[in-house]
């Protein structure tokens, strides 16, 4: 509520300040009027455009909250069928998406749980969406290294782009992204926002959730992996569509995720 006020409050400036103008306008004598007549109806032009294009955009705002809101609130009961990046990947790639093997969270290990919480997103729980700390950090050594290494997103924000978003890279997604990930985390606890992300990431061609990734490259259920297996399906989460639990040690920096996994056993 204080943020429509604001923006309403914004508008109202914006009319108080035309109206000012107009004003000043209006005391022009006729001997003035030729001189300044085509600036006058070029502000009234520019200041309606701006106006009307802000009066747009404060209404996009609110239709996107609501809708997002709505979504968000059927996700705190209901899984979803498919997600945007599902059906991105089948109409842009051509790509036969299989059935998601949703694992209730409950059912997960804790030590499972925060192993993906710990290389995705090591402050899950202590943000709210967006982690300021994880991009400064993530901003300072790519910097450093000359190239990048880590992306800053959260859990949530992965979460949000997976859910409602394409893989395009953009301002505007960016935005949405952060937008959407503020949302969620009003109206999802933790568990679910981690329950989802572990059951719709993508693992590969058509493979998404750790459900699925395991029937997929074990031939078995996630119930019965090992370790190291789970290990290695964490490992290849930043890359699933190049590499795979057989191939990802040619990747340096998925080979340093698995070796850090590996070190973490409690």
């Amino acid at each position: 509520m204080k943020i429509k006020k604001k923006k309403f409050s914004l508008i109202k400036k914006i009319n108080k300040f035309k109206q000012d103008i107009i004003k000043k306008f209006s005391k022009i004598d006729n001997k003035h009027i030729k001189k300044f007549g085509f600036l006058y109806v070029f502000f009234l032009f520019f200041s309606n455009l701006i106006s009307s294009i802000f009066k747009f955009l404060v209404y996009i705002h609110i239709l996107l909250i609501v809708i997002f809101f709505i979504i968000c609130l059927y996700l705190k009961f209901f899984n979803p069928i498919s997600t945007s990046l599902m059906i991105y990947r089948n109409l842009a790639d051509k790509q036969n998406n299989q059935r998601v093997i949703f694992i209730p969270i409950r059912n997960i290990s804790k030590l499972t749980q925060r192993k993906i919480v710990l290389i995705e997103d090591y402050r899950f729980y202590e943000h709210k969406g967006i982690d300021i700390e994880a991009i400064k950090y993530a901003y300072s050594l790519n910097k450093k290294l000359g190239y990048k290494y880590a992306g800053g997103s959260t859990i949530t924000q992965q979460l949000a782009r997976n859910l409602f978003l394409i893989p395009d890279k953009n301002y505007i997604r960016k935005y949405l992204e952060i937008l959407i990930s503020i949302e969620m985390e009003l109206i999802l606890d933790k568990k679910r926002i981690l329950e989802l992300y572990i059951n719709y990431i993508e693992f590969g061609n058509g493979i998404y959730g750790i459900g699925r990734a395991s029937q997929y490259y074990y031939e078995k259920s996630f119930y019965k992996l090992d370790n190291n297996e789970i290990n290695k399906l964490i490992a290849i989460i930043p890359s699933p569509r190049k590499y795979t639990p057989w191939n990802f040690i040619n990747n340096y920096q998925l080979f340093n995720r698995y070796w850090r996994l590996l070190t973490f056993s409690s």
